[in-house]
């Protein structure tokens, strides 16, 4: 019916666009002129109208059709909402929900009819303004007086123009009076069938509060009460149930679709249809896997079981579905139907996810997991499609969740050893929301419980197929993206190198769906597994309420809601994604700027001042992030400056130290210190590894982290020692014997420092060419010549040089004869004479 209303007014909405075809006449050369043109126009509006007037009208009669079954529909959903009793919660619901669907698409139908109505008053106004100014044309026609006395009459041609002209507008008005006419009598038929369901609707919203308070606060029947008078309660379970599906079902003289043959029909067609699914299954699978080669595989064989679970499941969905099309007046086997396809889509996820996820060892363990709750599902969804009374509700849910819960634990107890962690984490989710709804039934409230239990199947599916896809994507990286980062290190090594996440280009998709999207989708489960979950009984309405009402509403304007807490969550873990992404990409581009410009093509990582920059990018984009949080719960900005205010004044004189290094931070970042420098502060020398606004970290050479504040580098003076060149003087002192030939020295030393100087990993030479190595004499030692064996060292490889410039000092000495003194010392004992 929906779809059929729709369909009226989208068939209005086209014949109304293409019926009035007139175009506007703009300023032409004169009026004769002008009047030709408009005549032209008119005459092609009136045929275009005259045409399309019996599709009109076929229209029309469509229309008015659908509005009768409208009112129709209207009263029998009335009669259906005023006669649900309040014990059947299932039927009210269907009942509220239908009512509440109606009226909302009838008001979303009335909008183009509105529309279309409103657009036939201008046009017909526009029509009657143009035949006034046609008949004031001189000679005025009818009652219309020109007050100026000077007239130039129209010639001939253009009379008889005026004449046509007055003639198609007087038949567009009356065409165009004639469709409003008839809009309008349909219109009084709409504010009656609209005050109905307007009236229906109140008072489903009112029921609706009442239903909320009822699952929700207001306890029913507890443990206590139904012990303590427990006949009553089993004979008034049985009346509902004879009632319901009792004998006079099925004998009466009138049967509803809703009870009786119609309703064990479709039981017993479920039944067929599952078992027909079931054997097909089994041969096609086995079928497949005996006759197909790509099915042969050991990856298929040893899944065959949960196959065959998949392709029933499939198959099941596919017959009810057709089932359904062919259907489609029997309000009974539709909503049964949507629900069965609903949940047989379900499973058909947690069948696939369990595909991809698990090892073919594992995937009977898994199944054993989640079948309790699975099979309580069904149950659930049973019940239902039948419409269950509160009193058979409240008996058996309680005996049904201790037996599932019996169920789920032993379950764990035996495949605990055998399924991932995660899994396990879910099983024992299971088992908890099992004994929840227990404890919530035993206390009066089991149509809370099985809401419960029925959200979280829902939210287990959501969360399966989370898992899939983050299992699907880490497949994508290890197969495709780490080959393109291979690639891409090869290519471009001095980049990678100087840079570590210069290989955002290749990874910033697969980022973004590991660190955003499957963050996000976990989050955004949560209030769409409780719609589909209220869907399923019918208590949108309550959902939506509960998602979007706000908890928190002060005077000052701060509104608090679930929806605002999920949209300000999801939109952290997109602002975790951008911010790193936004320094890569920067960090990536001003990188590949320097390269560009540096004369060997090399670029070490402490060349690249990012850290200014890094934390702008940050502050910008957490401070936008901030920014909308507190526009989406609406904090008002006059608060925030009187806040802010008060801490400036407060706070000021207490953070000195703080403000001071935070400037003093802002100055290191600007350009004076480096991520990557070798600096030297009160004697502890090391690397810097990080500077934030308050202090600077150091890798001191003796493998120990060390932070000083920014205040305290600049107090001490620290030294700096890769800012200049990158290259650090370093004097080695040698003693060799009173007597050695200096020539011959000064060449051992200098062939046995050749091979130390050698280009590092980033193509600098470790020993600065322009210096070199130089030998000098450095004086006349107690025990032989002192040298000074000068040379200019990278930072980094200082240790490293000196180390292996005293080893090859020491051995090329040796091997060439050139004696290095030992230490003497003359004593001489005095004896005094007694």
């Amino acid at each position: 019916m929906k779809k059929k209303i729709f369909s009226i007014f989208l068939g209005f909405c086209l014949l109304f666009g293409t019926a009035f075809p007139l175009g506007a006449v703009f300023n032409e050369r004169d009026l004769p002129h002008t009047l030709r043109v408009l005549c032209f126009e008119l005459e092609k509006a009136y045929s275009d109208l005259a045409r399309k007037e019996q599709a009109f009208n076929a229209e029309t009669q469509r229309q008015h059709a659908a509005l009768l079954q409208l009112m129709r529909d209207s009263e029998e959903m009335s009669l259906m909402l005023y006669s649900q009793q309040q014990d059947f919660t299932f039927d009210l619901t269907y009942a509220l929900q239908q009512v509440t669907d109606q009226y909302r698409t009838f008001l979303e139908n009335r909008k183009p009819y509105e529309k279309r109505l409103r657009y036939l008053d201008v046009e017909i106004e526009r029509y009657e303004h143009l035949s006034r100014e046609l008949r004031s044309l001189p000679p005025v026609i009818g009652e219309v007086r020109d007050t100026i006395p000077v007239q130039t009459p129209l010639d001939a041609v253009s009379l008889k123009n005026r004449d046509q002209c007055l003639y198609y507008s007087a038949r567009l008005l009356e065409t165009l009076r004639r469709f409003r006419s008839g809009l309008v009598d349909d219109s009084a038929q709409y504010e009656r069938t609209g005050d109905r369901l307007r009236k229906a609707y109140d008072y489903a919203k009112a029921r609706y509060d009442i239903v909320q308070k009822s699952i929700f606060t207001e306890s029913q029947n507890n443990l206590v009460q139904v012990l303590a008078d427990f006949p009553r309660f089993v004979e008034q379970a049985f009346r509902d149930a004879s009632d319901k599906y009792g004998r006079a079902n099925f004998t009466g003289a009138v049967r509803s679709e809703w009870r009786g043959p119609k309703v064990i029909g479709f039981a017993f067609m479920v039944f067929f249809y599952l078992l027909l699914a079931t054997l097909l299954s089994n041969l096609v699978v086995r079928g497949l896997m005996k006759r197909v080669t790509f099915f042969k595989k050991p990856a298929f064989q040893n899944r065959k079981f949960t196959l065959i679970l998949l392709a029933a499941t499939l198959l099941f969905m596919l017959a009810i579905g057709i089932w359904k099309a062919f259907v489609p007046e029997a309000n009974f086997f539709q909503m049964a139907s949507s629900l069965l396809i609903e949940y047989t889509l379900l499973l058909t996820f947690i069948l696939a996810s369990l595909l991809i996820r698990y090892k073919a060892d594992e995937l009977d363990n898994g199944l054993r997991i989640y079948l309790p709750v699975l099979v309580l599902g069904i149950l659930i969804i049973a019940f239902r499609i039948l419409f269950l009374p509160n009193s058979l509700i409240t008996l058996f849910f309680p005996p049904l969740l201790i037996g599932f819960g019996l169920w789920q634990w032993v379950a764990i107890r035996k495949n605990r050893e055998e399924v991932p962690r995660i899994d396990l984490s879910f099983a024992w989710i299971s088992f908890a929301v099992l004994v929840s709804s227990l404890a919530l039934s035993l206390f009066g409230f089991a149509l809370l419980g099985i809401q419960v239990c029925i959200w979280w199947i829902f939210q287990l599916t959501v969360l399966q197929l989370v898992r899939a896809a983050r299992k699907i994507i880490l497949h994508y990286r290890q197969t495709w993206v780490n080959k393109r980062v291979r690639a891409f290190r090869i290519k471009y090594p001095y980049l990678v190198n100087a840079y570590g996440n210069a290989t955002v280009s290749v990874t910033w998709f697969v980022d973004f769906l590991e660190i955003a999207l499957v963050p996000i989708l976990t989050v955004l489960s949560i209030p769409f597994s409780v719609f589909l979950a209220s869907r399923v009984f019918d208590l949108t309405e309550i959902a939506v309420n509960m998602f979007f009402h706000p908890f928190l509403n002060t005077a000052k304007g701060i509104q608090l809601s679930a929806s605002k807490i999920f949209l300000a969550t999801s939109l952290f873990f997109l602002f975790r994604y951008l911010a790193p992404l936004i320094k890569s990409f920067y960090g990536s581009y001003k990188l590949r700027k320097m390269i560009r410009n540096s004369p060997n093509g090399h670029v070490h990582e402490n060349e690249v001042n990012l850290t200014l920059a890094n934390n702008v990018i940050a502050i910008l984009v957490w401070g936008t992030y901030i920014i909308l949080a507190l526009k989406i719960v609406k904090v008002p900005t006059g608060s925030l400056s009187v806040i802010t205010a008060g801490l400036a004044a407060g706070l000021g004189f207490a953070m000195k130290d703080i403000l001071n290094n935070f400037f003093y931070g802002v100055q290191l970042m600007s350009g004076r210190l480096r991520v990557g420098d070798h600096i030297e502060c009160d004697g502890v020398r090391g690397k810097v590894i990080g500077i934030n606004y308050q202090c600077t970290q150091i890798d001191a050479v003796d493998g120990s982290i060390m932070a000083f504040t920014n205040s305290t580098l600049f107090s001490k003076n620290f030294k700096n020692l890769t800012r200049n060149r990158s290259y650090e003087y370093i004097p080695l002192p040698v003693t060799v014997a009173y007597g050695s030939d200096m020539e011959e020295v000064r060449k051992v030393i200098q062939r046995a420092l050749a091979p130390l100087q050698h280009p590092d990993a980033y193509g600098r030479e470790v020993v600065e060419p322009g210096y070199g190595i130089k030998i000098t004499m450095g004086g006349f030692g107690d025990n032989g010549l002192n040298l000074v064996v000068k040379q200019h060292v990278l930072v980094e490889e200082r240790f490293s040089y000196i180390a292996k410039a005293n080893e090859m000092i020491y051995k090329a000495l040796n091997e060439a004869g050139i004696r290095i003194p030992l230490p003497q010392r003359d004593v001489r004992i005095k004896h005094d004479r007694p």
